[in-house]
């Protein structure tokens, strides 16, 4: 550096602190002094600051979200300065940083204190509110079973039904339901971000008309211990007393009888649960007026 006599300066290899002098020296015979030294020490501005982003978790409408949280940029560097614009030249200044309530990509200028900068995105994500809706209502056989289906939200998507009562499993989209009366039932969908749309479906029971005294068996029972459609009885109409209620397998083996009212087979014979298949049954009954009422069907073991 030494030697320089142009009028500007220019390097490359100062370090924070050095010291820059200069002489200048006057051809006006008359001035004192001809020559002058002024000496300047130089501060040298750091680099670019380091700004992270870590984009905030998303949320549902209407919910906004804030981006001057401290979460949104913690690990950068300290004392920074930021600003917060909706186009990558930070031109467009971002009216409300602190309640963004529209889902988009933003940016985030961070300022050092030597009037470095840098510029990144962050990523807004709020989830649209899905209005529950009520599905067209559904008719089941009295305690037959029919898949229920709720709607498709996407991947990740929880379904809760409720009540519980009649279904395998509620806790998923397609649960079967085996009930003897209708229900209404509330859907209740939650997305990956939390969340919630409730949806309604009516399941209505086909049921014969019934005028005189009768004996319902269901087509179908699930013998196992889930506390829904555990046993297979008849449901009995103008009835006062079983003679008999007896059950038998394809070759003709009594596997239950009971005269009980309300008391039904729970799929074991001989203490072992039996396998899948259509088993026979035939009834006896006294019906309120004094009278015998014979039936006789089948039903299918499910497990």
């Amino acid at each position: 550096m030494t030697g320089q006599t142009a009028s500007t300066f220019s390097t490359s290899t100062l370090a924070n602190g050095n010291t820059v002098s200069v002489m200048m020296t006057g051809n006006d015979p008359c001035a004192s002094p001809v020559t002058t030294v002024q000496s300047q020490p130089i501060t040298i501005n750091g680099g670019a600051p380091v700004l992270v982003i870590t984009n905030p978790p998303p949320v549902c409408e209407p919910v906004s979200i804030n981006l001057t949280a401290s979460t949104v940029t913690s690990g950068s560097d300290a004392g920074l300065t930021y600003t917060y614009w909706q186009d990558a030249a930070a031109t467009i200044p971002l009216s409300n940083p602190n309640a963004v309530a529209l889902a988009g990509t933003y940016y985030i200028k961070a300022l050092s204190s030597g009037s470095c900068f840098t510029v990144k995105p962050v990523v807004v994500s709020i989830e649209q509110k899905i209005n529950g809706i009520r599905y067209p209502t559904v008719t089941a056989m009295i305690n037959s079973p029919l898949q229920l289906t709720a709607r498709n939200q996407g991947t990740g998507y929880s379904y809760t039904w409720s009540p519980t009562t009649g279904l395998d499993f509620p806790n998923t989209k397609n649960p079967v339901f085996i009930n003897n009366t209708g229900l209404e039932y509330l859907i209740t969908i939650t997305s990956p971000a939390g969340c919630v749309t409730v949806d309604t479906l009516l399941v209505r029971i086909d049921a014969p008309v019934v005028n005189g005294p009768a004996a319902f068996v269901p087509k179908a029972w699930s013998p196992n211990n889930d506390g829904h459609n555990d046993y297979l009885f008849p449901f009995l109409v103008n009835i006062t007393r079983i003679k008999y209620f007896r059950i038998y397998n394809r070759w003709g083996i009594k596997v239950f009888e009971t005269n009980v009212i309300g008391q039904g087979w729970n799929g074991i014979y001989n203490g072992k649960p039996q396998m899948i298949d259509v088993y026979m049954w035939t009834i006896e009954t006294e019906a309120v007026n004094g009278t015998s009422y014979k039936s006789s069907g089948t039903s299918v073991l499910l497990r």
